[in-house]
């Protein structure tokens, strides 16, 4: 099984535990974690952390085989959703599911790798937008396209 488990500086990081017994609404982890640690127990925690961990996620019981792979082009994600904030480095949107990932509708943030890069959206724009994985924990733009009106 798997734990997300809140770090010092405010960051979250998957951990693999052992789990004993379950009493209802308590289970028992046996291995893998350490007293005082905090475990996430909502989905009420920062979205942005948690789709950059489901990237991590999905690297623990991955194949090694990934090497085979590593020369085809990264796959890209589409999506769409609301432009919550800009920042040099990333935009955060609100956007809805992500079959492919098996994400559901969330808030997070997505690297760009210009600062300059879609400079004409602001905050409250909806958009359409196709991302990559970026690193084991970054997920980045590829284009971002305001939906409706003028561009």
């Amino acid at each position: 099984a798997v734990a997300i488990v809140r770090k010092d500086d405010g960051r979250f990081e998957p951990r693999e535990i052992q789990l004993g017994a379950d009493f209802g609404e308590t289970l028992e982890v046996t291995a893998g974690l350490s007293e005082g640690e905090q475990v996430v127990a909502s989905g009420q925690f920062l979205v942005d952390s948690e789709a950059r961990l489901r990237s991590v996620l999905g690297s623990l019981s991955a194949a090694p085989a990934a090497s085979a792979t590593s020369a085809a082009a990264p796959a890209t994600y589409m999506a769409q959703g609301k432009v919550e904030s800009i920042e040099p480095d990333s935009i955060t949107i609100t956007h809805g599911p992500v079959p492919e990932l098996k994400w559901p509708g969330m808030t997070m943030g997505f690297g760009k790798a210009d600062p300059k890069a879609f400079a004409d959206l602001k905050p409250g724009d909806s958009v359409h937008f196709e991302f990559r994985q970026g690193g084991p924990m970054d997920w980045e733009l590829v284009s971002v396209h305001r939906m409706g009106g003028a561009k």
